[in-house]
């Protein structure tokens, strides 16, 4: 099953390292992730037969025994609840149930006689009635098959009752019901079988009076209501906490539009046969709060429904095959319906350039639709939005708290600039219906750091939305647990940004190493190749009694003729802001051939690296360079050099700076660098075998 859009992208991260051994880390780190494939669960449930007999309900929506068990409660809790309640006042006349006291089934069957149920009429209430917990099998007027009203407004609730399973179930004719005024229902966790089989219900007003803020099942609540027109619910209709809906709505055949804004889905786990045969029903609304992420069972979900010709959605959540049978079967009236393709996988939108077939109208307003981490040069969040499209659209984005307790320097970057691109028709489909994407760069060490996203249209603030790294990783290790190349990737990543945090002294009080879920790592050669494992690594990284590898270096510093050009190499950095750069110390031997010396990157390099800057002060040049993606920081950097007729090539890798660093002498701070460089170098290996899929 799809949870969440974890797009497949990556976002890198870099740290400042000084050239020179010795020299330490000199600004912020940053760093590249990969977000993911997009990856079904497979988990798959059972769901018991749905049968289409209203006297035989499906599965086992109103069964006897699915209730609490038989028998009156003995002695003891008689006497104890004789302290507590009072007695019941209950008459009966006339085909007039009159309640007072306290009351539930038991004592109204004292009254009425326990196979008497059918002679009931009306019922009515006096003021002072108090409903308390039921202590027989059946609902409090369950199986009243010929009761028209029912009148609770002058009663209350009582503050131990906790739940209204099958309250009016199988009241066949009942046609009114009034609740207590001013009641709290705050307390109840079950609605199970409510109103099942309330076959003469027109309509339900006191549903959007009820606080259902505590209630985890609504299973075939509203079931067989065939009379039921419409049901309107109101802002305390919460179902945030509910875990089953199956059969929430089965056979409500007279409901020609079912709005379902308000509903909040996200630990929902069964919404199999939820609003099957409602034949009449034209028009499903569901709103922002409606999320499959947890839905382990959908089959025959929207099955018979033939009249249905929109269900509106704010995102697609296509399910897989095995746990959505016939999700829309039957739904002959949907545009493009395809008896062969009823499934879960086409809830999404239709869309012949991009995704195929679909049965869903994606309804789109300003917003976030979703989250992934970058694929190129520094990392950071890509927030997915819908906006109205513009020409003045313009985005900022704040991250970072505190000092660097070694410079001394802000961490707090505010009204960074963003660029808002907009979504291709293809990538709009994949981003459920996003139409702008806006990337927001930060650094290594800042991973847990909110970022904070701030667009304005014609200088008018119309989106905020904030994320963390930490965040879209840690849902990743969760929604993916078995994908063992994501889970090392995402680790490796969590180990670069702690490392980067322990030597900024950043954040210690959150640090991104909490974040790490070993889940589903394994060594395993033939995915993960030439990459060490992962606590290998991690041993060589954090325990400073053990000398830090040196890599191997393939090849050193070309230099070039300071005659020549007025310049020669003497260090080089790995430097971190915003992206991976790598920093080149150029002495300045001769000031007038350096004036005339032009310097650009070969030109075989400009798909890998970009030239940023040469600057320059009375002794030395420093040449930028930023890496397009974290797989290139260890290939050569070929940089050209010309004055006049003269022309030479500086060449340059990452690695050799590495190198120096293990070789010097590991004093405690030397080591903190060894730390960072060598998780950094860690994370883009495993990046590169990442992407290329070795």
């Amino acid at each position: 099953m799809k949870s969440k859009k974890i797009t497949a992208t990556i976002l890198s991260m870099a740290v400042m390292i000084s050239a020179v051994p010795g020299l330490v880390l000199a600004d912020e780190t940053e760093e590249d992730i990969v977000s993911q494939e997009q990856v079904q669960e497979d988990d798959q449930e059972s769901v018991e037969e749905q049968e289409e007999d209203a006297e035989e309900p499906s599965g086992d929506i109103i069964d006897e025994t699915d209730t609490e068990e038989d028998g009156d409660p003995g002695e003891a809790e008689a006497a104890e609840q004789a302290d507590v309640y009072k007695g019941s006042g209950i008459t009966f006349a006339d085909g007039t149930l009159t309640l007072s006291g306290d009351v539930n089934r038991t004592a109204i069957d004292d009254v009425v006689g326990v196979d008497q149920s059918d002679a009931v009429i009306h019922v009515v209430a006096l003021p002072g009635t108090r409903i308390i917990p039921n202590t027989g099998w059946k609902a409090l007027f369950e199986y009243m098959h010929n009761v028209q009203d029912i009148d609770l407004s002058k009663a209350y609730f009582s503050s131990d009752l906790t739940s209204f399973e099958g309250m009016f179930a199988n009241c066949t004719s009942l046609q009114t019901i009034k609740f207590p005024e001013d009641s709290d229902t705050s307390g109840i966790t079950n609605m199970k079988n409510m109103f099942f089989m309330c076959e003469s219900l027109k309509s339900l007003d006191l549903v959007k009076d009820l606080d259902t803020s505590s209630v985890t099942d609504m299973k075939g609540m509203f079931g067989y209501c065939t009379s039921l027109e419409s049901i309107e619910f109101g802002p305390k209709f919460d179902t945030s906490k509910v875990t089953s809906m199956y059969a929430m709505f089965d056979s409500c055949r007279s409901l020609t539009t079912l709005d379902l804004t308000g509903f909040k889905t996200g630990a929902v786990t069964d919404i199999s046969f939820m609003i099957e045969f409602c034949s009449k029903l034209e028009t499903i609304y569901f709103g922002k709060g409606f999320d499959t992420s947890s839905v382990t069972i959908a089959m025959y979900m929207f099955y018979g429904c033939e009249a249905l010709e929109t269900i509106s959605a704010y995102k697609a959540f296509g399910l897989d095959p095995a746990i959505s049978e016939l999700m829309f079967g039957g739904c002959e009236s949907l545009e493009g319906f395809d008896p062969d393709c009823t499934d879960g996988t086409y809830a999404r939108a239709n869309s012949p350039a991009g995704a195929g077939l679909g049965y869903l109208t994606i309804e789109t307003e300003e917003g976030v639709l979703g989250y992934s981490l970058t694929l190129d040069d520094s990392i950071g969040i890509i927030f997915y939005v819908y906006l109205d499209p513009a020409d003045d659209l313009t985005a900022c984005y704040d991250w970072g708290t505190g000092t660097d307790s070694r410079s001394g320097s802000s961490y707090v970057h505010s009204d960074v600039p963003a660029a808002v691109t907009m979504l291709s028709d293809e990538e709009s489909e994949l981003y459920d219906g996003a139409n702008y994407k806006i990337i927001c760069h930060v650094a290594a060490r800042s991973m847990t750091d909110n970022v904070e996203l701030t667009v304005k249209r014609g200088g008018s603030e119309v989106l905020t939305d904030s994320y963390r790294v930490v965040d879209y990783m840690g849902d990743a290790l969760k929604i993916y647990p078995d994908n063992v190349k994501l889970h090392f990737l995402l680790n490796v990543m969590f180990i670069y940004g702690d490392q980067a945090q322990k030597y900024f002294n950043y954040r210690t009080d959150d640090p991104a190493a909490d974040y790490i879920d070993y889940t589903g790592i394994q060594s395993d050669p033939t995915v993960l190749k030439t990459v060490e494992t992962i606590v290998d690594r991690m041993k060589n990284i954090t325990d400073t009694s053990e000398e830090i590898e040196v890599p191997d270096s393939d090849f050193t510093v070309r230099n070039i003729d300071s005659s020549k050009y007025g310049v020669s190499f003497c260090g080089s950095s790995l430097s971190g802001n915003s992206s991976i750069k790598e920093k080149l110390y150029l002495k300045i031997e001769d000031p007038d051939l350096a004036d005339n010396t032009s310097i650009q990157l070969a030109s075989s390099m400009e798909d890998s690296f970009r030239l940023l800057s040469v600057d320059r002060n009375d002794s030395y040049l420093v040449v930028s360079i930023e890496l397009v993606n974290p797989t290139v920081l260890m290939s050569p950097v070929h940089i050209k050099f010309a004055n006049g007729a003269n022309s030479d090539i500086l060449t340059y890798s990452a690695k050799t700076y590495a190198s120096a660093v293990f070789s010097a002498s590991a004093d405690d701070d030397l080591r903190q660098v060894r730390g960072v460089v060598d998780s950094m170098m860690f994370y883009c290996d495993t990046v590169t075998v990442y992407i290329s899929g070795n």
